[in-house]
């Protein structure tokens, strides 16, 4: 009886290692498109996977409503990714870098792309999204910067 019992909580850890590594291996360099696509709220079979496994913390951990931590090395267009906001109207990625710094990655996937200021770049994806790139306001973070982008409207219903 003993041995049956140990079959099935080795038969159990065998599953629950196997689910938490797919999981997981959605946040392998394979996926950079689907994270990049995320970042700036361009919708895919992809993107909406990993939105779901965000939600869902595999490799994550959730630190707020909505805001989580990525357990493992996790880059959009090169740079670390130290937090994720998801939620239904926009998306906001922190990265490590300068607003500028991303402005060259962005372009390709954009209509327009401003970077007036310093420390705030905007694009232009169509006429009802956009992309903000942004300076943090915490003091801690000085190398950080929020790339921040917008659903449509009618996402939203």
């Amino acid at each position: 009886m003993a041995f049956k019992q140990q079959s099935i909580t080795l038969n159990a850890a065998i599953l629950v290692g196997t689910v938490f590594f797919s999981g997981c291996s959605s946040l392998t360099f394979e996926n950079t498109s689907a994270v990049e696509a995320l970042a700036m709220c361009q919708d895919n079979a992809q993107s909406f996977e990993l939105k779901k496994n965000i939600r869902t913390q595999f490799g994550f951990r959730k630190i707020a409503a909505d805001t989580y931590s990525p357990k493992t090395d996790l880059r959009v267009f090169g740079h670390a990714v130290s937090v994720i906001d998801l939620n239904d109207k926009r998306n906001r990625f922190y990265l490590s870098g300068e607003p500028k710094e991303f402005a060259h990655h962005v372009k390709p996937f954009v209509e327009s792309i401003s970077c007036e200021q310093k420390k705030f770049c905007e694009a232009v994806i169509n006429k009802k999204q956009k992309i903000r790139i942004y300076k943090t306001r915490n003091r801690k973070l000085k190398r950080t910067s929020i790339l921040e982008c917008n659903y449509p409207q009618e996402n939203l219903m």
